[in-house]
């Protein structure tokens, strides 16, 4: 009905503040398809053996356009120097043609499902800012629809795709060779603004820098290393950070936005636009 919401159109002199709060919500919706969505940091320094002080930095990022991903060695010469000098265990195989099955990344159908969302909710925040609001419950729904995909569809989709690219090529009825012995670890877990941070630390034996005939005896009896002053007992200390991007701290202020457009919206709904009536006896 046209009574239940304010027209801005009958005070065209005058900027109505629900008319500059739709205006943020615009902005601020349109400003996620510019801001990262998901961010991975990933660091595995070696503190033992053979590449020690080489530190390994990956880094990933998903944003509206694409998923980029940069990877560097700091320190790269003992890392060079392990990778060359010991023998690879894993039997080389011809590599076989990747056919490509068609289907898009899950990323991919994520991506377009919330740009598809952001774009209908800057279209609720124009016209609402230019001929008055909308129904608030369709803006609430598209707004939490976008919550959700930036929180859960996003990270389970770039998960997902990780996996698939890891297990891509590989027969199922290989089996894996041991390429490490004697492997300790220890695995903790941190929670961080809007992200959550892993840790693996660790240490064990790389048997290809073991000699050949004494790889047997070393996987069945664990050397005595305490000092780590053996080259090929490695020890690394690794920490992975998985974080939301800008973009969800964007939608969070949209949202907080949102919250007051509704309780200012039905103030101005309650408004009486006519004088009260008396009883004749007063």
């Amino acid at each position: 009905m046209e009574s239940e919401s304010p027209r801005w159109k009958e005070t065209p002199s005058v900027v109505h503040p629900l008319q500059i709060a739709w205006t943020g919500v615009f902005i601020l919706c349109l400003s996620s398809l510019f801001l990262s969505w998901l961010n991975l940091d990933m660091q595995v320094e070696f503190t033992a053996g053979k590449p020690e002080r080489s530190e390994l930095i990956f880094e990933n990022e998903v944003n509206a356009e694409m998923e980029t991903a940069e990877f560097r060695i700091e320190k790269a010469t003992p890392f060079v120097t392990w990778m060359f000098s010991r023998d690879s265990l894993q039997e080389e195989r011809p590599e076989e043609e990747k056919v490509d099955n068609g289907p898009q990344s899950r990323v991919d159908n994520a991506r377009t499902m919330i740009v598809v969302t952001v774009f209908a909710m800057c279209t609720i925040a124009f016209i609402s800012a230019i001929r008055g609001p909308m129904r608030m419950r369709w803006v609430i729904a598209f707004w939490v629809l976008g919550l959700l995909l930036l929180t859960i569809a996003i990270p389970y989709a770039w998960i997902m795709d990780m996996s698939a690219r890891y297990d891509d090529g590989l027969p199922e009825d290989e089996v894996p060779v041991q390429e490490f012995a004697h492997v300790n670890s220890k695995f903790g877990t941190e929670m961080v603004y809007i992200g959550a941070s892993f840790s693996f630390d660790g240490d064990g034996w790389d048997l290809g820098l073991i000699d050949e005939s004494n790889r047997t005896n070393v996987t069945e009896n664990e050397p005595h290393d305490p000092d780590f002053e053996h080259e090929a007992h490695i020890q690394w200390d690794a920490a992975a950070t998985i974080r939301y991007g800008n973009a969800l701290t964007s939608w969070l202020i949209c949202g907080l936005l949102l919250i007051g457009i509704f309780i200012k919206q039905r103030k101005v709904t309650e408004i009486p636009s006519a004088p009260p009536k008396f009883s004749e006896e007063e």
